[in-house]
């Protein structure tokens, strides 16, 4: 097991990496990256510098965190937790560790191989793509909705004359969801608040809807919109009765 804490130039910003390079990571190697995280970024900011922070918990395919392990972040204020895959890398928000810190026994974050879990829809839709599973296990359990969010990132080769790459969640009936996905400098990039089966494609998929994460924004907006306008609605008609009388 090897832990390195450093700070360096990268890009013209100062980034502090706490790294773990085992496929393990526990309590202990969870106090020795707060302590040391929170010692350097302390200097780092006393001298002004502009800091981008990340915690790498862990390398590989298949990373295990001891019970307790993950919550104990929670004292530093990194918001950029980040599993090291083969293919693709895997970064936790604050919101994410807070649904995990009070699980008990281990928990594993696991990029599966995906072609013995595949329906006959799923491979239908995803044949010839660039395709992924990222899971988060517990007890034996698969976890999939979380309070915050992961960011995923990985190196894509975009064919030319095509459409940029877009990501897709695939459901085992087949259909797809598009999730908002950025392609820059041959790096496909998206954000999800739930882990499952996802493809790279850059043709229109059939069948599939976009991601409504703002939805619940837009019906609050909606329904505050509505509040307000009812309001003065009431408000000019009881200074209407008012001048009345």
């Amino acid at each position: 097991m090897v832990n390195t804490y450093e700070g360096f130039i990268e890009d013209g910003k100062v980034i502090l990496e706490t790294v773990n390079t085992a496929l393990d990571f526990t309590v202990h190697d969870a106090d020795d990256a707060v302590e040391q995280y929170s010692v350097l970024k302390e200097v780092l900011t006393s001298r002004g510098l502009i800091l981008e922070d990340h915690i790498i918990i862990g390398h590989g395919k298949h990373v295990s965190c001891e019970e307790g392990s993950l919550g104990k972040l929670l004292q530093v204020d990194c918001n950029d937790i980040r599993v090291i895959g083969d293919d693709l890398t895997l970064s936790m928000d604050r919101g994410v560790l807070r649904t995990l810190k009070d699980l008990t026994g281990e928990t594993v974050i696991d990029f599966t191989e995906i072609d013995d879990i595949l329906t006959d829809q799923q491979k239908d839709r995803i044949h010839g793509h660039f395709a992924f599973d990222i899971d988060i296990m517990n007890h034996g359990e698969e976890i999939t909705q979380f309070d915050g969010y992961f960011t995923v990132w990985f190196d894509y080769e975009a064919e030319e004359g095509k459409s940029e790459p877009k990501v897709y969640f695939v459901r085992p009936n087949g259909s797809v969801e598009q999730m908002p996905t950025t392609y820059e400098n041959g790096i496909v990039t998206f954000k999800t608040n739930h882990l499952s089966i996802y493809y790279v494609s850059q043709d229109n998929e059939e069948g599939g809807s976009e991601s409504n994460n703002l939805l619940p924004i837009i019906i609050i907006s909606v329904i505050a919109a509505a509040v307000l306008v009812t309001a003065l609605v009431m408000r000019k008609k009881m200074k209407k009765r008012r001048c009345q009388q």
